[in-house]
């Protein structure tokens, strides 16, 4: 329960008792009832409404001490009653507390208006006296301001009760821009029952700006103009150019780092050399396969020997001849007769098989 509601609540409260005490409760009203006053009827109603008086001077019958005594009355009256209100309404569950507003301010009232008026009537009889001739509980002063200030409380304290529910209303927790919160589902779910699922809306969280990284435009809220000159979203922002003085030095990366002032020189550093490559793997050997058969070979045709008349056509002072010094490959040997009408000192120039 927040404090704002336990206010309205108890001003809800106060505020038509102060109402009836302003309009029934005057010294110039009471006087006009109580000289036209009845004993039956409902002549009784009309004169509980009288209890919470007030007075303004003291007339022919009353001093100031009556009159002080009255207004002291009615103050605590009212102070009571907003006190009793909002302790009470801190008991109310805020989501059905719309019966409990009402009784709670018909309880202060009753307790209020009997506490008051056993104050009030305590201090008249001090002031004034003199003993009531008729009352309703005997002559004593006291005791009948008591019971018609119980009796108020008891009879009109539904008013205080309505006026309570009405702060208690108005009183409940706002949200922002004058709307109103959801109210929270009323009393506890039974055991199996399923729960409703409730839409909620998506929500883009902020997230932290890059550094070096262009501002992103932002959306304005729903129901809000956008600002004139503000960049819309989609839209590129206009980066005005910076002034090279004002761009940092950034040292190219991957060049030699220079050495300190003073400090010893280092050696270069050795480019890593590529790795190297990989033997390759043994193939798998071949299945072996059986040896092919010999294929059989072709002799060639003997040949026959060369006859005496062979070797006389060769003239024995030629340069071709066998006895000579030139080149023995020149001379090759007839494996056949040679033809019929062919000169006898005439050379064969065809080739001679080869020797066996």
């Amino acid at each position: 329960m927040t404090m704002r509601r336990m206010v309205m609540t108890a001003g809800g409260a106060v505020l038509p008792v102060a109402v009836i005490a302003l309009i029934f409760g005057n010294q110039w009203t009471v006087e006009a009832i109580t000289g036209e006053g009845r004993d039956g009827g409902l002549w009784p109603l009309l004169f509980w409404l009288q209890h919470p008086q007030w007075s303004v001077y003291p007339d022919d019958f009353y001093n100031w001490g009556y009159v002080i005594s009255l207004d002291f009355g009615l103050i605590l009256f009212f102070v009571l009653l907003a006190g009793l209100a909002a302790a009470g309404v801190r008991a109310v569950d805020p989501n059905r507390g719309m019966l409990g507003a009402v009784v709670t301010g018909w309880w202060a009232c009753v307790v209020a208006a009997g506490v008051s008026s056993l104050v009030t009537g305590l201090l008249v009889k001090l002031t004034l006296d003199m003993e009531i001739i008729g009352g309703p509980v005997g002559g004593s002063i006291v005791w009948n301001t008591v019971a018609g200030g119980a009796a108020f409380g008891l009879v009109y304290g539904w008013i205080a009760g309505l006026g309570a529910l009405a702060g208690f209303h108005f009183g409940r927790d706002r949200g922002f821009g004058g709307q109103q919160q959801p109210m929270q589902q009323a009393g506890m779910q039974q055991a199996g029952m399923q729960q409703g699922y409730v839409p909620q809306g998506y929500v883009q969280q902020p997230y932290a700006q890059q550094p070096g990284a262009p501002m992103q435009p932002q959306m304005p809220p729903p129901g809000q103009q956008p600002v004139p000159g503000q960049p819309m979203a989609g839209q590129q922002p206009y980066a005005q150019p910076q002034h090279p003085s004002a761009v940092p030095y950034v040292p190219p990366q991957g060049g030699p780092q220079q050495p300190a002032w003073g400090a010893a020189p280092q050696q270069p550093a050795v480019p890593p050399q590529a790795s190297a490559p990989e033997p390759p793997a043994p193939a798998p050997p071949a299945a072996q396969q059986p040896p092919a058969p010999d294929a059989p070979t072709l002799e060639p045709p003997a040949q026959e020997p060369p006859t005496q008349a062979d070797d006389e056509t060769v003239p024995a002072g030629s340069e071709d001849g066998p006895g000579s010094g030139g080149d023995l490959a020149d001379t090759t040997m007839l494996d056949h007769e040679p033809d019929a009408g062919r000169e006898p000192d005439a050379r064969d120039d065809r080739p001679m098989p080869p020797p066996a």
